[in-house]
């Protein structure tokens, strides 16, 4: 039912694609990115169950700009969440870009709600082979500790599935790299992606 929505709003924006409204032609090019993301994700989130993760293309990415979009759609322009993209402008890194969108913004997007009502910043650094998401908040409880990347168990919120993070590791193992909790507590918690090295050329 969720894909069927999203086909009919992809087709919605095919529409709008015609416009002659330069705001609109501005727009247009990120929501068809997103619908053709959320229409990925329905798939892979009902694949979950029979153990598919999406394979992985491997690739030179441009970190800094795939985060700057996740971060985007994660926490919006008006959000009390501030997010603070320290990766360099332009270095590139080896992974899959739709791996890396998911997990950028899956981390960005559950750091900002858990510090949703009194605000916070989500800071990304790193380089080519790690990138940490480190924020300000209030640090994990122990229910969501213990079942960390556990599908359907980690979630801290009443409405959240417990997907996001089992997905997310998925997703860095498929590509060859990793996702672990580096530390979490009263001042904030830092999730740590590892990535894969680019093959030596010869």
């Amino acid at each position: 039912d969720l894909r069927n929505t999203l086909a009919t709003a992809q087709l919605a924006s095919d529409a709008l694609s015609t416009s002659d409204d330069p705001r609109v032609q501005r727009a247009v090019p990120r929501l068809e990115r997103a619908l053709e993301r959320a229409i990925g994700l329905a798939t892979d989130t009902l694949k979950y169950g029979r153990s598919s993760t999406p394979v992985a293309r491997l690739q030179p990415v441009n970190l800094s700009e795939t985060v700057a979009e996740a971060a985007l759609e994660a926490v919006g322009d008006t959000a009390p969440v501030t997010v603070a993209n320290d990766l360099i402008p332009g270095q590139k890194g080896f992974c899959d870009p739709d791996h890396l969108y998911r997990i950028a913004a899956n981390l960005i997007r559950n750091a900002a709600e858990a510090m949703a009502e009194g605000g916070g910043r989500v800071s990304v650094t790193g380089g080519p082979s790690q990138i940490d998401f480190a924020d300000t908040g209030p640090g994990l409880p122990k229910r969501a500790q213990d079942n960390l990347f556990k599908p359907f168990a980690a979630s801290s919120r009443q409405d959240g599935t417990g997907l996001g993070l089992s997905l997310s590791r998925d997703l860095a193992r498929a590509m060859g790299g990793d996702l672990v909790l580096v530390e979490t507590g009263a001042g904030g918690t830092v999730f740590r992606l590892t990535l894969p090295s680019a093959p030596s050329s010869k």
